[in-house]
């Protein structure tokens, strides 16, 4: 976290996990925290509001009449974007208000949500996976959401792939094949 500008996740991500989004873990500067949220569904007493002393952007969409609320919140600053396709917020337009601030790296450590979304609008440059070595069964849900590939040919490839470890997980990372 300490070697990116920002920290990005989503609604979920915000409203099940409560994150600190910093790097409490190890040393190093704190990177901004940026939370995307078309709903802005989320408690408005999660950590990542409460908490002053890192910057925290939401970025939402123009219309959010809920806006008003982060508006009682003066260390909290808002990004106020237009609508995808979806009626979500449009990735491209998040990563040009953030290129304004000069934030320029950004880790998505949201949910699988949010990485289907960055993979879809062809916005990811390099992908980490962190497996732990653990099974569990369920209703098998995978860390991207879905993005609409059935064929093995058609799959989002990796170049230039490393593997090692992190802490007790497996880490792998690579950069997205691009063409």
């Amino acid at each position: 976290r300490a070697t990116y500008d920002a920290i990005l996740v989503g609604t979920n991500t915000i409203r099940l996990d409560d994150p600190e989004l910093t790097c409490r873990l190890v040393k190093g500067h704190n990177p901004v925290r940026v939370i995307v949220s078309s709903s802005l569904d989320f408690p408005m007493y999660s950590k990542v509001l409460i908490d002053a002393t890192v910057p925290t952007i939401v970025a939402t969409v123009d219309d959010n009449p809920k806006i008003k609320l982060l508006m009682q919140l003066p260390h909290i600053q808002i990004l106020r974007l237009k609508k995808d396709l979806q009626g979500r917020v449009d990735l491209h337009s998040l990563l040009a208000a953030l290129a304004q601030r000069n934030i320029t790296s950004v880790l998505v450590e949201g949910g699988s949500e949010i990485h289907a979304s960055f993979l879809q609008a062809g916005l990811v440059d390099k992908l980490y996976a962190i497996i732990a070595p653990k099974l569990i069964g369920g209703d098998g849900k995978s860390p991207i959401g879905p993005l609409g590939i059935d064929l093995v040919k058609n799959a989002v490839e990796l170049t230039d792939v490393q593997s090692g470890t992190l802490g007790g997980n497996i880490l792998l990372s690579g950069y997205i094949k691009k063409g």
